[in-house]
């Protein structure tokens, strides 16, 4: 198994892709594969705070809730990251989808443009500023993304009841005739994980999206202490999911945790499985993807039951392993949304956790998949440090490796067009649609 090596896209690259001259469109992985040791070489992506929004906004404009376009000490901090002009806020081969810039990281200044400007092209166009709506307490999407109603309330979002005795709590975006792309969210998460923006997002490049809570997480089945199981009984649950929907098969995407369960997901029930694409994660392999001392140590403290202190503390968390877009008040109101939807109990915690580790390595298993697997992982991820993500490519065969530079263990709202086009770019191909 050889090392994953990868190109950097540099200030004045443009790279082909689908036959369109790579000044045409926007970042994506590369047309021409290139091979180390049986690892699929693909584009990396540059690192750009922007903002995407999806079409025009569909609720009333709340100037209390726009985003600060000043000086984040948080980013500003980072290491700075070159952006192409050319290629920042190019579409995601979806013509409603425009991007929203935040702030452009140029050379070695933290840019902020006007509220009004948005870069496309080398060009500068008007566009309404970036908002985060307010109107959704339970879903911290930007204006734009989301649909009028709220979200994840109860009784409005179906539940599966599987034969197991596991109720799942899920919910669907797209036109239902397209195929499905099926969502897992991390350890300590829910299916808000997955904010109804990018849901929208990828909805639009052609999909049906799926999300759902993972056992003990969220609205889904909280089981007593003293319970265990793995990480193939949680893939299990996603069979029973598809079944319940009756979808015969999935492109599933997984995160971190939801990572470990969509790659177990692929390897045991490839007959379910479109495609993979294992974001964030890693192998079993502890010698690959090690947290840093510092996100070892936040990991290590239980979050508290109180919701409010549980939203601090995992806003506290998110700061170590955050994007370079990360922003704390549309993280923190993702996470307050998470503390008044459902704070997961430390034991249904714990045993999410050791789902993902008392199993140990996974790579003969990985080894076996056979489908088209796309591996996603960012150069900021302090949780499960990159390691990870090129360990998974190098031992699932025929695998393709994109790293975000500047993307970490999070889903912050200026990573959503990298995610969402590379996401969108490897199904489709998997389909033979591009």
């Amino acid at each position: 198994m050889g090392d994953a090596v990868l190109h950097e896209l540099g200030s004045s690259g443009h790279v082909a892709q689908g036959g369109v001259p790579g000044d045409q469109i926007g970042l994506g992985v590369e047309d021409q594969e290139a091979r180390c040791g049986g690892v699929h070489v693909v584009q990396q992506y540059s690192g750009q705070a922007v903002t995407p929004g999806v079409g025009t906004g569909r609720h009333p404009t709340d100037p209390v809730a726009a985003p600060r376009l000043g000086y984040d000490p948080q980013v500003g901090g980072r290491a700075v990251l070159t952006v192409d002009p050319h290629v920042a806020g190019a579409g995601l081969h979806v013509p409603a989808v425009q991007f929203r810039v935040g702030a452009l990281l140029l050379g070695h200044e933290h840019i902020h443009p006007e509220p009004d400007q948005v870069v496309e092209r080398g060009r500068v166009q008007l566009v309404e500023a970036p908002v985060v709506d307010v109107g959704h307490g339970r879903d911290a999407s930007p204006d734009g993304f989301a649909p009028p109603e709220p979200a994840s309330e109860d009784g409005w979002v179906p539940i599966a009841s599987l034969p197991s005795g596991i109720n799942l709590c899920h919910e669907t975006f797209g036109d239902p005739s397209d195929p499905v792309v099926l969502l897992m969210h991390g350890l300590g998460s829910q299916l808000l994980l997955w904010e109804e923006g990018f849901c929208e997002g990828l909805a639009a490049t052609g999909f049906r999206v799926v999300r759902y809570d993972q056992r003990d997480s969220g609205r889904s089945t909280i089981l007593e202490e003293g319970a265990s199981y793995t990480l193939s009984d949680m893939a299990l649950d996603a069979v029973g999911l598809l079944d319940h929907l009756e979808f015969a098969d999935v492109h599933v995407v997984g995160l971190s945790l939801g990572g470990m369960t969509a790659q177990v997901l692929a390897a045991e029930h490839p007959q379910r499985c479109r495609s993979l694409v294992s974001m964030a994660s890693h192998t079993g392999d502890r010698r690959f993807g090690r947290a840093t001392d510092q996100a070892r140590d936040a990991m290590g403290v239980a979050v508290p039951e109180d919701p409010v202190l549980a939203a601090k503390k995992n806003l506290a968390d998110r700061r170590i392993w955050a994007s370079v877009w990360h922003d704390d008040d549309h993280a923190g109101s993702v996470f307050a949304a998470y503390a008044e939807r459902s704070v997961q109990p430390h034991h249904a915690w714990r045993r999410q956790a050791r789902a993902a580790y008392d199993g140990g390595s996974r790579e003969d298993l990985l080894a076996t998949i056979r489908i088209p697997t796309l591996v996603l992982h960012g150069t900021a991820d302090t949780l499960i440090t990159p390691s990870g993500g090129e360990r998974t490519a190098a031992v699932i065969p025929e695998a393709d490796l994109v790293l975000v530079n500047g993307w970490g263990h999070d889903l912050a709202p200026g990573a959503w067009p990298y995610l969402i086009d590379a996401i969108s770019t490897h199904c489709h191909r998997a389909d033979g649609t591009i």
